[in-house]
């Protein structure tokens, strides 16, 4: 059976010589691998650049319960990048971002508010005309509600504590080394606060900024399965640590 659904992709790979397979994000049947044939063929159909990571689409496609790959009947994209191909910050960004995806989002079920929140995301990143330097930590913060692990809590006098552990601001200091200290807590419950419109008001040092971003990393570690393997968060931070 035929349905219509929109897209999101977040990684793709060779499959033989000419086909490759794609694992994207639809709005109708949640995360979904497809096999499609002959994309890296010069006159293909569905052409290998339609598979970009994160470019959002809208597919025809044949779906069959408990199959492990689907297929794709047609395919266009929904949305045409302005800045994000070329420009390397946000280009650095949006690999970050397909990268955090691949590995964190498993679900193969429609969940309209993530994908919503993931359209939306990436709209705003490729539209964004202000600083973006602090966009990917929003970014992961805001992903942490829909994988069920968003912070608890906020930085004050009687909690000025980060436990990555329990996930939560805290009144002490943990045993355990997984927690942030007092000035990072602060930063990170202000950035936990900020509302997504004031996310470019966000002033934060280089330090600063990758200190936040190595944290919230190592929170991810710990509360997710799967995620031990980023390493491009590393390139992201070489691109905005350039002068």
């Amino acid at each position: 059976m035929i349905h219509k659904t929109r897209g999101i992709v977040f990684h793709s790979f060779k499959y033989s010589e000419t086909s490759l397979i794609t694992r994207i994000y639809t709005d109708r049947f949640g995360l979904q691998g497809y096999l499609v044939r002959g994309a890296r063929k010069p006159r293909a159909k569905l052409r290998a650049s339609l598979f970009q990571p994160l470019n959002i689409l809208e597919m025809e496609v044949y779906h069959k319960e408990k199959s492990t790959l689907q297929n794709i009947k047609e395919a266009h994209q929904a949305y045409i990048f302005e800045s994000i191909p070329f420009d390397v910050h946000k280009g650095s960004i949006s690999m970050f971002m397909g990268d955090i995806l691949s590995k964190a989002i498993r679900e193969e079920e429609a969940n309209a508010g993530l994908f919503d929140f993931l359209y939306n995301m990436i709209l705003k990143l490729d539209r964004q005309k202000e600083e973006i330097a602090s966009f990917h930590l929003h970014f992961l913060v805001q992903l942490s509600r829909y994988l069920g692990f968003f912070p608890q809590g906020k930085y004050d006098r009687q909690t000025p504590f980060f436990d990555m552990v329990e996930g939560s601001f805290c009144s002490y200091q943990p045993l355990h080394s997984h927690y942030l200290n007092q000035p990072l807590s602060e930063s990170f419950s202000t950035l936990i606060q900020v509302p997504a419109e004031e996310v470019v008001t966000l002033r934060l040092d280089r330090g600063k900024r990758n200190q936040l971003l190595e944290s919230i990393i190592s929170y991810y570690r710990l509360q997710y399965d799967g995620l031990q393997d980023i390493q491009s968060h590393q390139v992201l931070r070489k691109i905005f640590d350039q002068p």
